[in-house]
This record gives C-alpha cells, structure tokens and sequence, in this order.
C-alpha cells in the first residue's frame, strides 16, 4: 500500500512539473510577443512663437503621453522630455500613432492664472511599414514628418486646415 502512494505522489509531483513548465514557456511567449515603440519628437517648426506641446497614443491603446511645454516660446520649440517608450504587441504594424498640438495661451478671463492647452491640431501616422521580422528583436528605424490638421466648424460642415 506504502509503494503505491509513493508512486501516486512521484506522478503527482511529475504533473506538477510539467504544468510549472508549460506556464513559464507561456509566459516567455507572451513577454517576447510583448514590443515598444521608441518614439522622439524633435525638429518642430510652426508659424508663430508660443508654447507648444505635442500629445500621442497608439490607436490600440488608449495611454496618453505628452511632451513638456517647450519653453521658452519659440517657432521651433524644444521639448525637455520628447522621448517615449510605446508599449505595444506584435501586431504594431496593423496601428496608428494619434498626435496631437497644443497651443499654449493666458486664458483671457484670468490673465494672471497659468496659460491654458488649446488644441492647434491632429495627424495620425500609420505603421505598416514597421513590421518585425520573426526571430528579430526590431524594425528598421523610420523617420517621418508630420503635419497637423485642424478641422473647423463652419457652414457646409466645417474644413481642414494644415497647422
């Protein structure tokens, strides 16, 4: 009778392995699938000098990050804090990256109160061509510029305008 519970507990402790096993190769799958999206903003040029700030997301994921209010206010700001680490999944090359532009401006009801984001404009920059190869551990690097739309409203439904 002894023998056969050592044997029952010899094959429980062999199933007990298998599954620990089975659950660390699942979870290294997942952290391999699991990618960023190493992102700077840089080189900005618009019309006027002011205090910007460009927002971003992925599509896919509803976390936002923001760039700091360049300062001084300037045409072509410089953003303190312009690099960002994306988490994504492997299926990166199927989303969009969302920017946005803020302004900003003294809010004219309080001029002695602290100046207030306005939204300058929107773009979003697609990422198919950021696939990653199986067995690889990046994509090619890509540069893009980028131009942001500011959509009006007005009679016969609001337009477009390029920031």
């Amino acid at each position: 009778a002894l023998g056969s519970h050592e044997e029952a507990a010899c094959q429980l402790r062999r199933n007990c392995e298998e599954q620990a096993a089975r659950i660390a190769a699942s979870e290294q799958d997942k952290a391999s699938r699991h990618v960023f999206l190493d992102i700077a903003v840089g080189e900005c040029e618009f019309a006027s000098a002011f205090a910007y700030s460009i927002a971003l997301q992925l599509r896919s994921r509803g976390e936002r990050r923001s760039t700091d209010v360049a300062q001084p206010p300037s045409q072509r700001p410089v953003f303190a804090s312009g690099s960002f680490l994306l988490p994504s999944d492997s299926m990166l090359h199927e989303d969009e990256l969302l920017l946005s532009a803020y302004v900003h401006v003294g809010d004219p009801t309080s001029p002695e109160g602290p100046a207030v984001p306005r939204l300058l404009g929107e773009a979003a920059l697609p990422l198919a061509e950021l696939q990653i190869a199986d067995g690889s551990a990046s994509s090619r690097r890509s540069v893009r510029t980028v131009a942001f739309l500011r959509k009006t409203a007005g009679d016969g439904g609001g337009k477009e305008l390029n920031v």
